[in-house]
């Protein structure tokens, strides 16, 4: 008995060329046009891909780096030829019939969503600062330091002592809401240039594989070329502002709209 391994869907058009491929678990990726649809998946085992065996086998941080790169690519391949609503790794259908009525309940929907993302490409901008260079760039060069050292200096001479005590505490608490405003302000920015946005959860240092904080994980969809020219000189003049405080802006793409390409309700009908 297999699974069904689920990487995303499509509109069915004979003009596509879908790209031959190994699936995640070593079948085929197969094409199945279900009416309008065409579900792109690939056979496997319950095993290895049923609920309680693949919530194990996430927690093995090399295999899971594996598949989900395999994953990736073959959802970049399938947009590179057009149209795609990606689903996310590990979905896994236990029978075909499930995966038929998903395609055919909510083909219209689909192709709502198609036609809102037709010429659209995801970014993501992440932002890390090497604390190290920040907290230097803080105590001698930051204004914010001076002005509260002045603050002190004002207040009765009881209260100064303990209110010194407590300028370490308080500059890592003001650097940590510099780094937000800096990072909300150029969210902002974007939001205006951008199709959509959203931000996402900040990764660890051993997730992104940096020795740098990462302070702000944001995703954009962009609309032709226009939009991209606008977002690339917004995040350079960003970069060029701050990357003597050691802040680092990294943005990749173009990406399918992993983030975007989200139906209403993706609920198995009854």
């Amino acid at each position: 008995m297999s699974y069904y391994y689920v990487y995303g869907f499509m509109p069915t058009d004979v003009g596509i060329d879908y790209p031959e491929a190994a699936g995640i678990d070593g079948d085929d990726v197969k094409y199945a046009a279900e009416e309008r649809i065409t579900v792109v998946y690939t056979e496997v085992s319950p095993d290895v891909y049923g609920e309680a065996a693949l919530q194990k086998q996430v927690e093995d941080v090399q295999w899971l780096k594996e598949k989900a790169f395999h994953h990736h690519d073959i959802v970049q391949h399938l947009y590179k030829q057009g149209q795609v609503i990606p689903l996310t790794f590990g979905t896994v259908y236990e029978n075909y019939q499930n995966v038929e009525e998903t395609a055919r309940f909510y083909q219209d929907a689909m192709h709502e969503l198609f036609e809102e993302l037709e010429g659209t490409e995801e970014w993501s901008i992440k932002l890390f600062v090497d604390k190290d260079q920040y907290n230097t760039y803080m105590k001698n060069d930051s204004d914010l330091l001076q002005d509260r050292i002045k603050e002190i200096e004002a207040m009765p001479k009881g209260k100064q002592f303990f209110e010194k005590r407590k300028l370490k505490e308080w500059l890592e608490n003001a650097s940590e809401e510099e780094l937000k405003k800096k990072a909300h302000e150029l969210h902002e920015q974007l939001q205006q240039l951008t199709k959509k946005a959203s931000s996402k959860k900040n990764w660890s240092r051993q997730a992104s594989g940096r020795k740098e904080e990462m302070f702000w994980n944001g995703v954009y969809l962009l609309a032709g070329e226009e939009q991209l020219k606008e977002v690339e000189a917004l995040v350079r003049s960003f970069q060029d502002d701050y990357e003597h405080q050691g802040i680092i802006v990294e943005a990749t793409g173009p990406w399918p709209a992993y983030h975007f390409a989200v139906l209403p309700q993706m609920e198995k009908p009854d």
